[in-house]
């Protein structure tokens, strides 16, 4: 396994799926990427304050994980429709 993928809500359930994700990399030597969706059904400056909000929460996380766990992290974030 290359990569492990895990989307992420910022829920505690996304939380405890990222815990899991950074296990399997640790386990198989894996990139994790943490994958944030945002809905592209609304107007334009909401979808830029998501996706800054996103931003700010998901780059400290990856730079935690690199750090404390040692994993190999990165995310990525999607505009388009979610549920797709």
């Amino acid at each position: 396994m290359r990569t492990v993928v895990v989307a992420t809500d910022f829920s505690t359930r996304s939380d405890r799926a990222i815990r899991r994700g950074v296990l399997i990399s640790k386990v198989s030597g894996a990139e994790l990427v943490l994958v944030h969706a945002i809905d592209d059904d609304q107007p334009q400056r909401l979808i830029d304050a998501a996706h800054l909000e996103a931003k700010l929460e998901l780059a400290p996380q990856v730079s935690t994980l690199r750090t404390l766990d040692g994993v190999n992290a990165s995310y990525r974030i999607c505009i388009g429709d979610p549920f797709s």
